[in-house]
This record gives C-alpha cells, sequence and structure tokens, in this order.
C-alpha cells in the first residue's frame, strides 16, 4: 500500500508539471464524453426500442464503456512505459528494485488524476441517470459487479500480453490503436448480436464486450449466467498465460522469473 501511495504521489507530481496541459484535457475529455451522451440520449428519442434493450441500459452501457476506458487508461500508460524502456535495454532497472516487477510494471507510470474524471462521471450517473429507479436484485448488482472487474482485468492483461508478444518477437505493432478499435466495440448491446455465436465472441473477443456484457447482466430477462461463467474463465486463463508469458521473458535477462 505504501507503494502504491507512492507511485500516486509521484504521478501526481509529473502530471501537475504544465499545468494547463492538464486542465486544458482535463476539460476536453468531459466535453468529449458529453457529446457522445447528448448523441445517444438524441437517439434513443428516434427509437427507444434496441432489440428489447431498456433505453436505460443503452445509457448504463455508455457509462460503463467511459467509466472501463478511464480506469484502463490509468495504467496502460504504464505498461507502455514499460516496454517502450524494455525494447532501450533498460530491463536493469527494473529488476534490481526490492519490489515485484509486476508492481513496477502496473503502478510505476499511472495516470492518477483519471480518477478525478470517473468521479465526476460517477456523480453525474448517480444525479442524471434512471438506472437506478429500476428495481434490480442485489445479487444481480453483485455479477455485475463481477462481470465489471473481469473487463478491466482482461483489457489490462490484453494490453499487458500484446506488449509483451510484440517484443519477444521483435514486431512492431500499434497495440493502443488495435485495443481502442476492439474495445470500442463493447459500446454495443449484447442484445444486438446473433444468439448463435455470442458465446463464440464472448470466448474469441472477450474485451469486446467489456461494457455490454456486464450491463446485459442486469437485465433479468437475459440469462446471462452461462456467459458470466466463461468470462470468468477467460479472465483466469488470460492471467494465467500473461504471467507465464512474463516469467518466460524474465529468464533471458539474469535468469530472473519475476
Amino acid at each position: 500500500m505504501k507503494l502504491f501511495i507512492h507511485y500516486i504521489f509521484l504521478n501526481c507530481k509529473r502530471q501537475m508539471a504544465y499545468k494547463f496541459n492538464f486542465f486544458a484535457n482535463l476539460i476536453l475529455v468531459l466535453v468529449f464524453y458529453f457529446f457522445q451522451l447528448i448523441f445517444i440520449e438524441q437517439l434513443l428519442s428516434f427509437k427507444g426500442d434496441f432489440s428489447d434493450t431498456i433505453p436505460e441500459y443503452l445509457i448504463l452501457i455508455f457509462f460503463v464503456f467511459s467509466i472501463l476506458s478511464l480506469s484502463i487508461d490509468i495504467f496502460s500508460s504504464s505498461i507502455y512505459f514499460f516496454f517502450k524502456t524494455l525494447a532501450k535495454g533498460g530491463i536493469e532497472p527494473f529488476l534490481t528494485k526490492p519490489v515485484s516487477i509486476y508492481q513496477t510494471i502496473i503502478f510505476k507510470h499511472i495516470k492518477p488524476f483519471n480518477i478525478i474524471l470517473i468521479l465526476v462521471i460517477v456523480l453525474f450517473i448517480f444525479y442524471t441517470s434512471e438506472i437506478f429507479s429500476i428495481k434490480i436484485s442485489t445479487f444481480l448488482w453483485f455479477k455485475f459487479g463481477v462481470a465489471l472487474f473481469c473487463s478491466f482485468i482482461l483489457n489490462i492483461l490484453f494490453i499487458f500480453t500484446l506488449n509483451l508478444l510484440t517484443f519477444t518477437s521483435q514486431r512492431f505493432l500499434p497495440i493502443d490503436y488495435i485495443h481502442s478499435e476492439i474495445f470500442s466495440l463493447s459500446i454495443v448491446p449484447i442484445s444486438l448480436y446473433p444468439k448463435s455465436i455470442i458465446n463464440w465472441i464472448v470466448i474469441m473477443l472477450p474485451i469486446g464486450l467489456s461494457a455490454s456484457l456486464p450491463v446485459a447482466i442486469l437485465n433479468e430477462n437475459n440469462n446471462m449466467n452461462t456467459l458470466l461463467i466463461i468470462y470468468i474463465l477467460i479472465t483466469v486463463v488470460m492471467f494465467l498465460f500473461s504471467k507465464y508469458l512474463l516469467k518466460k521473458a524474465l529468464k533471458k535477462f539474469n535468469g530472473l522469473g519475476g
């Protein structure tokens, strides 16, 4: 915990080094999400039903998408920095630090001020959205939280694993662009996909359902238990696979396994 607080403090100072850039970026991000929300609400005013999907759930998908995007960005910048340093031959400082290599990769260059943006969006949801007026059981909210956590972990693991594979294969890939394009698919409601292929989408392209799957769980009319179990298993497998790849890569440097 002390290490995490230390990294937050250092990165707060780093992000505030150029105050004008920081506040300008803060405002631009909020404006960007605000105009997206206006577009979705106007779209729903013309057609409020998307394959039996309740309009409030579509708004919630957008909010979840926004919060997930900002949360992932908090840690993805640190992962990108690590592999950029690795590509320049700067692995030694990471290996000699008296802390876990995993903590260094994830926390060293985080963006803590994204938390402010997330809090603004959460407060906006609470005071403007009608989703909380819909009667949803505590158990469904629990399953929503599990799915949301899996979505976050899967996206972080995807970015980490793709960076690692790119580094070890010495092939350049625009990873941030690839992730952004796949992640953007998650704003599409699950109900719009053919039921015959949805299980395969969860298996083959889970981050493409990052926002839509957790929200779909809240709809009691959907039987999402099977998809949730698959989603959890995919997250576990992805975690073990990424951990194996990192250990294998680290063995090439000073014979350490991480």
